[in-house]
């Protein structure tokens, strides 16, 4: 396969990342701390669910490093962009539609999926193609936002997102009844169609050299760490509080400060990507994986239903939280396959 020139290495790694950590979001690993009992092992798998939600924030810093500094009419958009990702969300929510036919036996309706594939899902990790539609409808309006703003409004942003996601958390311990912000009011700076896109545009284009030092890339892990601690902790306040042992309950910290997370991850494959080299088997592999993540995306919810009783059965000789990695590792590389097969039919290609 070979690689197109001047790929960013570090992107497909990230890529390859994300939608990991996107399958392990649908998997039994997401929720496997509420099944421990000893407290210090709990924050810990605790953590590693926050870890999970950095998946999709990875995806749009990812998008925004790369679109928004594009230059393309609003025709090429509309054909290129967003006919492209319309047609996918429309193809793929058919094939749900039959399989759920073949299953319940009942009989095709043109009008109950036309409404259907508008105003719901047929899969609820689709949610994503709805907001990445939205997101390439006001792409042209991003980037002249982007190009337009200075440091200085990026980083106060930045801090918006900030307060705004990390206020929920300091109620978490001050008060005793459940207190958060007015999503209304909130909305603005943690909207994940505005607010990722463009810290990925900062981090790629923006972000000092000084800041990709080692001393710096390492504090920005620290700042990574203590965020996935501080909504581990929030977490457990939470469920004891409230007796909500539930991943519902559990769930509602775990994307607070994921932009920090997220952020520091992109730095770190960043600053990494001089030691990758753009040659050689580890660099095809790479491209391989990010250029067939969205692929995997698209059909992991069959692979992990197609896969639940061996991950069951695997459960039983390794344990629940060895099985459910195994299962999401096995769902990429399967689905990276199939999403490679794919590609090689006429038309599917410029789809996936």
């Amino acid at each position: 396969m070979p690689l197109q020139k001047e790929r960013k290495l570090y992107l497909e790694l990230l890529r390859a990342i994300a939608i990991f950590l996107v399958v392990l979001n649908h998997n039994s690993a997401y929720a496997y701390y509420l099944q421990v009992p000893q407290l210090p092992v709990r924050l810990l798998f605790s953590g590693l669910s926050a870890l999970v939600k950095t998946a999709v924030p990875l995806f749009f810093m990812i998008s925004g490093a790369l679109l928004l500094p594009k230059e393309e009419s609003l025709g090429d958009l509309l054909k290129k962009r967003v006919l492209r990702y319309a047609l996918v969300l429309a193809l793929f929510s058919l094939v749900a539609y039959l399989l759920d036919l073949q299953k319940s036996g009942q009989s095709f309706s043109l009008y109950f999926f036309v409404t259907r594939l508008y105003a719901f899902r047929f899969v609820d990790s689709y949610w994503f193609l709805y907001g990445y539609l939205g997101y390439l409808l006001t792409l042209p309006l991003l980037r002249r936002m982007a190009r337009g703003m200075n440091d200085r409004e990026f980083l106060y942003l930045f801090a918006l997102g900030l307060v705004f996601q990390g206020m929920d958390l300091v109620t978490a311990f001050l008060f005793r009844e459940e207190l958060y912000a007015e999503p209304s009011f909130t909305l603005v700076a943690i909207n994940y169609t505005v607010f990722y896109p463009l810290l990925g545009y900062y981090l790629e284009h923006r972000l000092p050299a000084r800041c990709l030092e080692k001393k710096r890339v390492w504090l920005s892990f620290a700042v990574a760490l203590l965020a996935l601690i501080a909504m581990a902790a929030a977490t457990e306040v939470y469920c004891r509080r409230y007796e909500d042992w539930s991943t519902a309950g559990g769930e509602m910290f775990f994307w607070r400060l994921s932009f920090l997370v997220a952020g520091a991850m992109y730095l770190q494959a960043k600053a990494l990507f001089p030691l990758l080299s753009a040659r050689g088997l580890p660099a095809r592999v790479l491209s391989l994986l990010g250029s067939c993540s969205f692929g995997v995306y698209l059909i992991q919810h069959w692979l992990l239903m197609l896969s639940g009783d061996l991950t069951a059965k695997l459960a039983q000789a390794l344990g629940v939280y060895p099985a459910a990695l195994c299962q999401a590792l096995a769902v990429c590389l399967v689905g990276t396959g199939i999403t490679f097969l794919l590609k090689q039919i006429p038309g599917i290609k410029k789809l996936l």
